[in-house]
């Protein structure tokens, strides 16, 4: 009878801890894929800006800071079945509210934006969030074997977190709408009430059943006090991670590449660090983590000192990719390490929500008025760096010769380095025999230095503060050193990192946005009276000039409007008699457009040009202005902008052109064919779609004309005659694409697709009619 009693508790055990972890990873996985949705549902109302990714993502984390201060503050100050009562009455309360819908205000102030937010969504996912801390709260007063310990549980929510956003971008974006993703999260959501009351009852009867002394740890007498300390130092080695993610994805983009879906990639690593230190037994061993991260900073280092840009884009993603994880990892094992027994696991995970809004809102808010660079990044790696343990063993020197030692070190790189690059520009002659020497015994070099790199890493990685102060050299002397004196200007805003450049030979100013070229002109002449020249994308024998220059057979005077202005190059097609309407949702970039030291097209082009903050809303609001031509200018947001070629978009367009009017859509972009879900979305709404790449005919015209991609859409190939029956604007041929609509975007099919064209076109096909309607 004892042995019979002894397996059914293992049954009991074991399947407690199976229903305690299913419902912690739907919990997650509903938590985080909501993000992307709730960031689709709100791209109409910001106009497509980042900003609209930007407030879901500090919404929802303030939202989780406040769920685990109300978990916090009920496991304190109640009893475990009121703890069940009072939470699923909430439960009950936000499925009432069901189907998960984001109510958008007619008002464009922020402050009804949060309102709806709060009224239409915010219930449901405060007690989604609660649900993690509460549900382990609870694990941990039943007699389960590990229930002391119930943190191993977070390993189930992380790799919840880590299964959304793969989920929703191979498989849920591109196969549901909108509506139903909502109605598929909200009918989970019904289940997952159910799994938490289903473990709430079960374990507040296994308190009565076993009469658990769990009870007295309500109590205040049986608690151990907490220190602000400790408090404060699980929000730090929250915050770092959190604020690293944000950095490494916008360093990412601004200075490797602008590459659609990679913000998910850095937010994978920041859940999978999670995953491996709240793991019940740790795969990587504590000095692994130190020796590892060590050698990514030092490598990651020298690798800056040596390339003033990237030579290899996959290797330095990967090198970035390795730095961001192992940091992270540092932070979140040693937050691990220092959990506290299941009474303050309430206020553990309030302290440890706090610090990863704070990360969040620090990057979104602070950072951009506070830099006008990405300084953050390597602040918050110099931050884990410190955030470090002592990793020496003994036997070390005595106290007063390791602080010693912590100075002299970073100072004994800081000149090394320092008389490395005196060196190269001294004597060029032996850079140039030192890079053949490279050159003919690379493998053999290679060999070398990995493990003098390693060597190098433990001696200044084995004392945090060492490592810090050798980090600040590694990691901050290189931007003084490639430093350009060719940068005429720098801003930064919500929309990203802005460089105004001049070229060697200073008659071409340039405008980047990170790595991205946004437009060029050339430093105009003496001569006050000479108008600027379009060059770049919008250079006159680019196809938007051709599109112009058919417009003009009309003989009429031109009415154009254009979303996306950036500099205002296009104002130079303007003509006597012409009206061009020239938006943009950047009042930053427009104010540097209008400085003629820097651009003059708005100067001695536009003067009669009509500039104007927005895009599709102000198109929309326009009563009676009708357009002979709309120009959609993707290239000047900061993501790709889908809310401007959906089918209600296209509808929106055609509202506002004339008879004969036509649309022309600038899709330069260096990893994405936009033309395919373009055309898709044209042909179902009945319009006649051609595309044409440009490329600059000569290497002397390359200094002036960039590489482009337009498509124009028309009614009728009558619009335009002489363009439509021109052979080199390429009509799109079937399999069509599911057509993109404000309710459903795909997009790994523009993505994929050039690639699988370019490296295996056999498979081309077959992989269309994955995405076909």
């Amino acid at each position: 009878m004892s042995g019979f009693s002894l397996h059914g508790s293992y049954l009991r055990d074991a399947s407690l801890q199976r229903v305690a972890s299913v419902t912690l990873f739907l919990s997650a996985f509903l938590l985080l894929g909501v993000q992307p949705m709730l960031g689709r549902m709100v791209m109409p109302f910001f106009g497509g800006s980042p900003m609209g990714w930007l407030i879901v993502l500090i919404l929802l984390q303030i939202t989780l800071a406040c769920a685990y201060g109300y978990s916090a503050w009920l496991t304190r100050h109640t009893s475990p079945t009121t703890q069940l009562y009072v939470h699923f009455s909430l439960i009950i309360a936000a499925i009432l509210s069901l189907p998960l819908a984001l109510v958008l205000p007619t008002d464009s102030s922020l402050l009804w934006f949060f309102i709806s937010y709060g009224l239409s969504i915010g219930l449901l996912l405060f007690v989604n969030a609660a649900n993690a801390p509460l549900l382990q709260h609870w694990f941990s007063g039943t007699p389960h074997p590990r229930a002391r310990d119930p943190y191993f549980l977070y390993v189930a929510s992380n790799v919840g977190s880590l299964s959304a956003l793969i989920l929703y971008v191979l498989v849920i974006e591109p196969h549901l709408t909108l509506a139903q993703q909502s109605q598929w999260w909200s009918f989970a959501f019904v289940v997952l009430a159910s799994m938490v009351a289903l473990f709430g009852i079960w374990t507040t009867r296994l308190r009565t059943l076993h009469h658990t002394t769990h009870s007295l740890a309500l109590s205040p007498t049986a608690r151990s006090p907490l220190i602000w300390r400790q408090r404060l130092t699980w929000a730090l080695l929250a915050f770092v991670p959190s604020s690293l993610l944000h950095a490494t994805t916008l360093h990412i983009t601004s200075t490797l590449t602008s590459a659609p879906l990679l913000w998910v990639v850095p937010l994978l690593i920041y859940f999978l660090t999670f995953t491996l230190s709240f793991a019940r037994k740790p795969p990587l061993s504590h000095r692994f983590i130190h020796l590892s991260h060590g050698f990514a900073i030092v490598l990651y280092g020298l690798f800056l000192i040596l390339f003033a840009t990237p030579p290899d884009i996959l290797f330095s993603l990967t090198l970035v990719l390795v730095v961001m994880f192992t940091s992270a990892l540092i932070c979140h094992a040693k937050l691990t390490a220092k959990r506290p027994p299941p009474e303050h696991l309430g206020s553990f995970y309030l302290w440890f929500a706090i610090g990863i809004a704070l990360g969040g809102l620090f990057n979104a808010l602070l950072a951009p008025l506070l830099f006008d660079s990405l300084i953050e990044y390597p602040l918050m790696l110099i931050l884990a760096c410190l955030l470090r343990s002592n990793v020496a063993r003994p036997p070390q020197p005595p106290r007063n010769r390791r602080r010693l030692m912590d100075g002299i070190l970073p100072l004994a790189l800081l000149a090394g380095i320092s008389l490395a690059v005196y060196v190269t520009e001294t004597y060029p002659a032996w850079v140039s025999g030192v890079t053949a020497l490279v050159s003919a015994y690379t493998l053999w070099l290679a060999l070398l230095a990995v493990p003098a790199v390693f060597f190098l890493s433990v001696i200044l990685a084995c004392r945090p503060m060492r490592f810090a102060l050798s980090a600040v050299v590694l990691l901050v002397v290189p931007s003084t050193l490639h430093t350009s004196d060719q940068t005429l200007l720098q801003w930064r805003n919500l929309f990203g990192i802005y460089r105004v450049t001049a070229s060697p030979t200073g008659d071409i100013h340039s405008l980047y946005r990170g790595v991205a070229l946004q437009d060029k002109s050339q430093v105009p002449p003496s001569n006050k009276n000479n108008k600027a020249t379009p060059v770049a994308y919008f250079h006159r024998s680019s196809p938007l000039g051709e599109v112009m220059t058919a417009l003009r057979k009309r003989g009429r005077p031109l009415r154009v409007a254009m979303v996306g202005a950036g500099i205002g190059s296009v104002a130079c097609y303007q003509t006597f008699g012409d009206e061009f309407t020239l938006m943009t949702l950047d009042k930053e970039t427009l104010a540097v457009a209008q400085q003629p030291r820097y651009f003059d097209y708005l100067s001695t082009c536009g003067s009669n040009a009509t500039l104007v903050i927005g895009d599709l809303a102000v198109l929309a609001q326009q009563a009676n202005q009708h357009y002979d031509l709309i120009i959609i200018n993707t290239l000047d947001f900061t993501s790709v902008p889908l809310h401007l070629l959906t089918l209600e978009a296209l509808s929106l367009y055609q509202r506002k052109l004339k008879g004969d009017g036509v649309m022309l859509f600038h899709l330069s972009h260096p990893l994405l064919d936009l033309s395919l879900p373009l055309a898709s979305t044209a042909h179902a709404q009945g319009l006649t779609f051609r595309h044409k790449r440009h490329h600059p005919s000569s290497p002397q015209a390359r200094r002036l004309i960039v590489p482009s991609h337009y498509a124009v859409l028309a009614t009728s190939e009558s619009s335009l005659p002489s363009l439509f029956s021109d052979s080199s604007w390429l009509a799109s041929a079937p399999p069509y694409l599911r057509p993109w609509q404000d309710d459903y975007v795909n997009i790994l099919a523009p993505l994929l697709l050039p690639y699988i064209s370019k490296h295996a076109p056999s498979y081309r096909s077959a992989v269309m009619t994955q995405f076909a309607p």
